[in-house]
């Protein structure tokens, strides 16, 4: 008999990409795979044309519609994705506040109002599993694993399995190279996760377990589940998130609108200028509103060489009559204006998120600053005054 000619192709890949470029590179990326498979096995290419269109992968947003509704994933027997990192707090930075509430709306109940935007694939991967879907894998960063983001996963435990997955890896594309530096690319961690039907045992990180908890680890119980989480409220006021200062509009925006790069962050050697430059028209010095800054890597290699405009409790008058650093940050008035946040440009002056209940704390005493994402659980004793970032709590 004959060889018998593939009964299927690469029509069988369905796809969403919002990327117009990436959803063209894709179809053509399947269609390269079909020639290389038939030529290596044996078959005939097509000739004419060698690249027929690949209407299956859409090009569209895999969260909503242009209407704000659900946006419905194909039906499909296995999904599998590499879905966007976008933290929860850079969610309307990047997303637009509109698109980034209705997103919340729509998959209330599904994911926390403070979850990761990747959650939301997960939460969509989990719902194809209800309807035809028998598998999904998605990479995600490992800061799935924590905090409000993990509620999906615990939601995943209780009414599937996970069936393999690798806890965390470096994400090493270095593609972009251009905008990060390799110390950039070392901190993004990933993890890969996998669940829906299976048989046998699962795989964790390569190994034959038992079973794997929400926190893609091997111990049953390990795990904690969200929902059950009660506060402690003896804790309460004990421990504050750093200051969120975002002086950018998302990067899409802001080539747009052709705005220069904003910020209240500046180095030591720009912190010396300033606090060296004569005395402002209020007769005093810069050296009152230029603070120490740290993030969470500083607290791990010992050393801090940022600074913060700090304008803290002053109003925009009294402010403007600090010339240099007022003129410094005038960019952030430009990037507040086009963020379309009324309460972020009466106040364009300061962080966008001062911290006020922390302010109080840390300018009594010295503190206890310990990193968000770190792996290991460090504690640091920070001098009162030094302002920490969003990546540390200060207890």
């Amino acid at each position: 008999l004959p060889r018998g000619f593939p009964r299927v192709g690469p029509e069988c890949v369905l796809g969403i990409e919002l990327n117009p470029y990436a959803a063209e590179l894709a179809r053509v990326s399947v269609w390269i795979g079909e020639i290389q498979w038939m030529n290596r096995n044996g078959f005939p290419v097509a000739k004419n044309p060698i690249l027929r269109p690949l209407d299956t992968i859409e090009c569209r947003d895999a969260v909503l519609n242009e209407d704000g509704t659900r946006a419905e994933w194909p039906e499909a027997d296995v999904v599998i994705g590499n879905p966007p990192f976008v933290a929860s707090r850079e969610m309307i930075n990047e997303l637009g506040v509109a698109y980034a509430n209705r997103a919340r709306e729509v998959f209330a109940g599904e994911v926390t109002p403070s979850s990761d935007f990747v959650a939301f694939w997960f939460a969509n991967g989990l719902r194809s599993l209800a309807s035809s879907a028998q598998r999904v894998g998605l990479v995600a960063t490992d800061s799935l694993l924590e905090g409000e983001s993990r509620f999906v996963l615990d939601r995943i435990v209780e009414t599937t399995r996970i069936f393999g997955a690798v806890r965390s890896i470096l994400w090493n594309d270095k593609s972009d190279s251009t905008s990060h530096t390799l110390n950039e690319w070392a901190q993004v961690r990933v993890c890969i996760t996998c669940f829906g039907q299976a048989e046998g045992e699962p795989t964790l990180n390569g190994k034959r377990v038992n079973f794997i908890e929400s926190n893609l680890s091997n111990a049953v119980g390990s795990g904690f589940v969200r929902r059950k989480i009660r506060t402690l409220n003896s804790n309460a006021g004990l421990a504050n998130q750093g200051v969120i200062p975002r002086a950018n509009v998302n990067e899409k925006d802001r080539a747009i609108l052709d705005l220069p790069k904003a910020s209240f962050l500046i180095d030591a050697v720009a912190a010396k200028i300033f606090c060296k430059a004569p005395l402002n028209p209020n007769g005093m010095g810069n050296s009152g509103v230029i603070k120490p800054y740290l993030v969470g890597e500083d607290l791990i290699n010992g050393r801090g060489s940022r600074y913060l405009i700090d304008f803290t409790g002053l109003t925009e008058a009294e402010a403007s009559l600090f010339e240099g650093p007022i003129e410094f940050l005038f960019r952030v008035k430009m990037h507040r204006a086009a963020m379309k946040q009324k309460e972020a440009l009466e106040k364009w002056w300061l962080p966008w998120n001062n911290r006020d209940a922390l302010r109080i704390s840390i300018g009594k005493d010295k503190y206890i600053a310990t990193p968000r994402n770190s792996k290991q659980r460090i504690f640091v004793k920070v001098a009162k005054g030094v302002i920490p970032d969003c990546e540390i709590v200060a207890i």
